[in-house]
């Protein structure tokens, strides 16, 4: 019968690995997020979202066609309006630039 020797791995290597694994995680945990929400089309949804809940909410209609935050100068929304409670146009604007 032969015997297979194994070898047996140093611990220090073990927890490097543990801890390079874990670091790169957290990594992407942080970074992933606002990449994901610097696109103007998850942008949209999320605004979009938004205002669905406050319109239901608030009982009247509010809209926004489309968002463009570029992160630390400049917030674009485009087709913003809003009626009031007796279904009035109260406000709308084609393009809001913020900056």
């Amino acid at each position: 019968m032969k015997y297979v020797e194994r070898q047996v791995k140093p611990a220090k290597k073990k927890w490097k690995r543990v801890i390079t694994r874990v670091l790169i995680i957290l990594l992407i945990i942080l970074l992933l997020p606002p990449i994901i929400v610097s696109i103007p089309f998850v942008q949209t949804t999320i605004v979009g979202y938004i205002s669905d809940k406050f319109s239901e909410q608030l009982q009247t209609t509010i809209k926004i066609e489309s968002v463009n935050i570029s992160f630390f100068n400049r917030v674009r929304l485009n087709g913003i309006y809003i009626e009031d409670l007796n279904r009035d146009t109260l406000m709308f604007v084609s393009r809001l630039d913020a900056a």
